[in-house]
Order: structure tokens, then sequence, then C-alpha cells
């Protein structure tokens, strides 16, 4: 990750689970999604972590972000 300047939003935002995944044979939780970044868009992020809630059935757990946004001003164009 280090070669492209890339980082998990995880390793930022401390949380009490960091679990992703849930091994049906053993109940343990395991970290296999990740959120990947640019490292010089790590100021835009405000959280990261995975949220127990439930969809559909699935061993697996959502994993989201805060992006904090900002309004352009009135001469700023927008980068794509």
């Amino acid at each position: 990750m280090d070669t492209h300047e890339l980082a998990s939003l995880a390793t930022f935002y401390p949380k009490k689970h960091y679990a992703t995944w849930i091994d049906p044979r053993s109940s343990n939780g395991h970290m296999n999604d990740h959120i990947l970044i640019s490292r010089a868009d790590l100021a835009r992020f405000s959280d990261c972590g995975s949220c127990p809630c439930m969809l559909f059935e699935s061993d697996h757990h959502l994993v989201g972000c805060k992006l904090r946004v900002t309004e352009l001003g009135a001469g700023e164009a927008a980068e794509v």
C-alpha cells in the first residue's frame, strides 16, 4: 500500500469492534473488508467502522465511513 500511497481508514479510527466477517464455525470476528483511500485524501474523512445492522442474511457486516463535504466557492472548479 505504501507503493501507491494508500491507507486503510479503519487504522485511523479505533473502535471497540473491528469485525466485518464472523466465522460461522467459531463465531470469531475477523476484519476482511476495508476501505482504501489515498493518503492525500485522509483529511476528508471523519470516521470509519463496521455496522452490525443486517439488510439481508449474511455473515459479513457493512463497512462505512463519514466523508466531509465542502461547498465549492464561486471561482473554484470541481476535480474530476
